[in-house]
């Protein structure tokens, strides 16, 4: 198979059903981790495979600059739903990543 037959695939999976209903479980464990790592006020934070949000959205409580990226297009919209009304410091969660290489220019662009 193809490696865009196998994306398309994968997306499909992970589309399938209420991830959110599952990723619930990973509430918890996200807020855990910002704790973990001393994320603060102003600080900017890349959440790579966000999914439904749980990290970034735990991020921008704590007053980080969040952006989410995601392979999957229904994961995004899921959290930018559970995101509104966006929190101001969410900066984006509206991005799809397809490859590697947008997963670094996001990061670059947080890095501005």
């Amino acid at each position: 198979a193809d490696l865009n037959e196998v994306k398309a695939k994968q997306q499909r999976m992970w589309a399938t059903g209420d991830f959110s209903m599952i990723a619930w479980n990973t509430v918890f464990p996200g807020e855990l981790l910002c704790e973990a790592v001393g994320l603060r006020a102003g600080q900017k934070v890349l959440d790579v495979a966000t999914g439904s949000g749980n990290v970034a959205l735990s991020a921008a409580r704590r007053g980080c600059e969040a952006v989410g990226v995601d392979y999957v297009p229904a994961l995004i919209e899921r959290a930018r739903e559970r995101a509104h009304p966006p929190p101001r410091q969410v900066a984006q969660l509206d991005r799809t990543v397809r490859h590697a290489d947008q997963v670094l220019h996001a990061e670059a662009q947080l890095r501005r």
